[in-house]
């Protein structure tokens, strides 16, 4: 940098270099001490579940690659009273000679802002499962029929969701993620209702 090059005949290139390490390291520290306070305050948020506790919920998805609307089951199990578990099941209505299915295994560590409202991180794997048809035309009997080929592919979830506690028990969610998989990256966005037990 040219700041080298016109200091005051007071200061030597060493006093100034100190003294940009300095504020570097208060920044820094600045930074931590923001960080922290930040964690204490998510982390000390009261839990609205218990450990052991289980859900089960019904959902309405729409999906950016298959570009088309699905319906999903999910359970959740809570492993502590913040982290909740979660396995799921996706299909998507066929469009356009396109089908496709997905199996989610997601993990939530769950922000409770209230006793209605609580957010969470997802994030996970996913098993998809893409289906395509093309039209073959047998040459004999001149008749046309859909040959299907299938491809299974290995991903990951990463996301944000939301749940708002109607009673008890029930429960509404929303929530966006990205699968990311070779060749059919897609946003998933989700609207379900579920019940605890």
């Amino acid at each position: 940098m040219v700041i080298w090059a016109s200091l005051p005949p007071t200061f030597s290139e060493e006093t100034v270099h100190i003294n940009f390490l300095f504020s570097l390291n208060n920044n820094f520290m600045t930074m931590k001490r923001i960080l922290l306070l930040m964690g204490i305050v998510f982390f000390g948020m009261t839990a609205m579940a218990q450990k052991d506790s289980k859900s089960i919920s019904l959902n309405l998805a729409y999906g950016t690659e298959v570009k088309n609307v699905g319906v999903g089951l999910k359970g959740a199990y809570f492993i502590t009273d913040e982290v909740r578990a979660e396995l799921g099941f996706n299909r998507f209505l066929n469009k356009s000679n396109t089908n496709m299915w997905d199996i989610n295994a997601n993990l939530h560590y769950v922000f409770n802002l209230s006793e209605k409202v609580a957010f969470y991180p997802i994030l996970g794997f996913t098993l998809t499962n893409w289906g395509a048809a093309r039209e073959v035309t047998d040459n004999v009997t001149n008749k046309t029929e859909k040959i299907w080929s299938y491809s299974s592919r290995l991903g990951a979830n990463f996301g944000l969701g939301a749940q708002y506690n109607i009673s008890d028990r029930v429960f509404s969610l929303l929530e966006v993620k990205k699968q990311v998989v070779s060749d059919y990256d897609q946003t998933v966005v989700s609207l379900g209702i579920g019940m605890r037990f």
